[in-house]
């Protein structure tokens, strides 16, 4: 069912874009004991120290927003997101271990006793680049579980899948974005989003993650909202020839979870930056789909442990940024006006190939541009450190 909505999500964000930019974009958690994992959190409240110290002697104002024409074909009108938690003005360099993933953990607590209907095994490639079996299990109640290289996959049953319908959170997915419509405050009557949060955070401990370090956000999916929001299927002409139309109940109410690790304040991005696409934080790498009775979904794409080392870098402002844009845009030839929309601070897990990633500090500019067809976004992502433009990673 969900390739239903990847496939609407393409036929929007596969627009040919202007050749004025190229776009491309991604780690965290720890393993090991207790006592590891309080050697990991001093270490953590060393640095944040230790950054705060700097950012005394660092001077790094950014605005809240750009608003400048800096010629007829680009035109900056930007918001400037910074996460409320970065300390500002410089990083330490970090690297990331990819945890391997506990699969009989994760079988155990999903399949349980349940017996197997069929398993299939694939040959997928990690990210090593090097080809590992990934195996896929269908259980006997309906549920799936899948334990592939690169990503663990739980879902419950067929209607589970029906939830993509009601909530995508998604930002790059414009025809089908609408998180933003759902409350993140409010508490369902089935459990409060506090207990629910510590349900989710007791699986993870058991997969090593550090739960000392990250950001989340927790959707609301009342009934009422449901009802709403699932409606949308037939104005993209859904019916029932094409899905199973669900007739939701109250019962039906649910908690949307989205997780990221955090390393120095900063949200880290695992998204693949790849052209014609956008990295963005609406790709958490770990989402959960929870109900009174239980999980719905879970997935969860990739898990770190980081590594600091000595050397601390001063980061870029929004507005050197914006110079550079401008000045790469100054010898590119385009009939459009480029509109930069927005200038959001990231750390990027760029896979280095043998299990580890480097977490760069990065800015990315999402901007729009007008194709004659309809408004285009798109995205390119600097290094804050360098001003490097990041193609791959």
């Amino acid at each position: 069912m969900k390739k239903v909505m990847y496939f609407l999500g393409g036929l929007v964000c596969c627009a040919c874009l202007l050749m004025m930019f190229q776009h491309k974009n991604n780690s965290h958690d720890t393993k090991g004991s207790n006592t590891v994992l309080e050697d990991e959190n001093k270490q953590h409240a060393d640095l944040s120290t230790e950054i705060s110290s700097e950012q005394k002697t660092v001077s790094w104002v950014n605005p809240s927003e750009i608003k400048e024409k800096i010629n007829d074909r680009l035109v900056f009108d930007a918001k400037v997101i910074i996460p409320d938690n970065f300390s500002g003005g410089a990083f330490i360099d970090t690297q990331g271990i990819y945890l391997e993933y506990m699969d009989d953990y994760f079988y155990d607590y999903f399949a349980k006793e349940e017996a197997v209907k069929e398993k299939m095994t694939y040959e997928l490639l990690n990210r090593m680049n090097k080809k590992e079996q990934g195996v896929y299990y269908e259980l006997t109640n309906g549920n799936t579980v899948c334990l592939y290289p690169m990503e663990l996959i739980y879902t419950r049953d067929e209607f589970s899948e029906q939830y993509c319908y009601v909530i995508d959170t998604s930002l790059t997915n414009t025809t089908s974005y609408n998180a933003n419509l759902f409350s993140q405050e409010k508490d369902l009557s089935f459990q409060s989003r506090q207990a629910v949060m510590e349900v989710v955070l007791e699986f993870l401990g058991g997969m090593k993650f550090d739960r000392s370090h990250y950001v989340s956000r927790i959707y609301s999916l009342d009934f009422e909202s449901i009802k709403e929001q699932y409606s949308r299927i037939f104005d993209w002409g859904f019916d029932d020839s094409i899905i199973d139309i669900r007739e939701w109940q109250e019962e039906d109410e649910a908690y949307e979870i989205c997780i990221w690790q955090e390393v120095q304040g900063l949200p880290v991005w695992t998204g693949k930056v790849a052209y014609y696409s956008i990295v963005d934080d609406s790709e958490a790498p770990i989402q959960a789909t929870y109900r009174s009775d239980g999980f719905c979904e879970f997935r969860i794409k990739d898990m770190c442990e980081f590594r600091t080392g000595s050397n601390r870098s001063p980061l870029l402002t929004a507005e050197e940024i914006k110079d550079i844009i401008a000045e790469k845009y100054q010898d590119i030839l385009a009939e459009e006006t480029i509109v930069v929309k927005e200038l959001q601070l990231c750390a990027l897990a760029i896979n280095q190939g043998d299990g580890t990633c480097e977490i760069a500090p990065a800015w990315s500019c999402i901007y729009e541009s007008d194709t004659g067809y309809n408004i285009v976004s798109s995205q390119i992502i600097y290094d804050a450190r360098t001003g490097r433009e990041i193609h791959d990673n």
